[in-house]
């Protein structure tokens, strides 16, 4: 999700038109969210549209460094709350043999299931949607 809004940012503004970043972290270190602002990377005056969405779970996941607070330094981007969603939501439940069980141990160690996942990945899935079809 931060990869998609550096490129989108710094490194090809020109060629990107809709960002859609699931549940950006911004740390280690920030691009988008560092308390010295002139130290940011700016998603003002590009061209592309920016949608980002927000969990609320993730003990290790600051809200200093969510996408609330991306907004918060570029107002104007769109920030869509999923309410009592995992940070992990938005991946595939059943990824198949190779990939299902890390993410299985990975979900059920940090970030537990919560009852907003099914809806928050569905959403998820038709924004998608939605924004390929312009």
């Amino acid at each position: 999700a931060k990869v998609a809004l550096m490129v989108a940012a710094k490194f090809d503004p020109k060629r990107i038109g809709i960002v859609i970043s699931l549940d950006p972290n911004d740390d280690n270190p920030p691009r988008f969210t560092d308390k010295t602002s002139s130290k940011n990377l700016s998603l003002l005056n590009i061209p592309a549209t920016i949608f980002l969405t927000v969990t609320d779970g993730g003990p290790t996941i600051s809200s200093d460094h969510q996408a609330l607070a991306i907004e918060k330094f570029n107002p104007g981007i769109s920030v869509y709350k999923d309410e009592d969603s995992s940070h992990v939501c938005y991946c595939d439940p059943d990824p198949g043999r190779q990939g299902s069980l890390p993410l299985k141990i990975f979900r059920a160690t940090l970030f537990r299931p919560k009852s907003g996942d099914a809806a928050s990945l569905q959403h998820a899935q038709e924004m998608i949607v939605e924004h390929l079809s312009l």
